[in-house]
């Protein structure tokens, strides 16, 4: 098996339509959570609804960037908190699509 190196976890933002989604990834080098998100909206079928109809509008995801990465891989509560600070940063919460 190949390897990439060490993991890392991370927060990362990706925006629709200009529209942001802060998330967290246990595996951030891979973006494997940016592609679950792709993966869902594509087969129309993303839990967050307004997402969703964004996404069918437009038709793709507009860019992401990942804004931070932890090697150590920071603890789950430090990374929660994190993405917290950026929701609330990047008022994703009001002006994105972040509703939790």
């Amino acid at each position: 098996m190949r390897s990439f190196g060490p993991r890392k976890n991370g927060i990362y933002v990706f925006y629709i339509n200009d529209i942001p989604y802060i998330g967290k990834d246990n595996d951030i080098q891979k973006l494997k959570r940016i592609k679950c998100h792709i993966n869902d909206l594509t087969k129309n079928k993303h839990f967050n609804i307004e997402m969703q109809d964004e996404f069918n509008k437009l038709g793709s995801v507009h860019r992401y960037e990942i804004l931070e990465e932890f090697y150590p891989p920071l603890d789950d509560d430090k990374l929660c908190e994190l993405e917290q600070i950026y929701i609330r940063n990047l008022n994703s919460y009001n002006n994105g699509f972040n509703k939790t």
